[in-house]
């Protein structure tokens, strides 16, 4: 299917949407992850033997 066919439903879908919003949330969801996680595998690597 060619990009133009797809525009107007993602579009519909996308109307009203706050996307700058959206992508800010998500952000702060994935550093909540990810920020905890990689102090995790930073403490792990450290107390493993050489």
């Amino acid at each position: 299917m060619e990009e133009a066919a797809l525009r107007p439903p993602l579009d519909a879908e996308l109307a009203g949407a706050d996307i700058g919003g959206e992508l800010h949330r998500y952000t702060v969801l994935q550093l909540w992850v990810f920020v905890p996680l990689s102090l995790v595998a930073l403490a792990v690597s450290d107390t493993r033997p050489a």
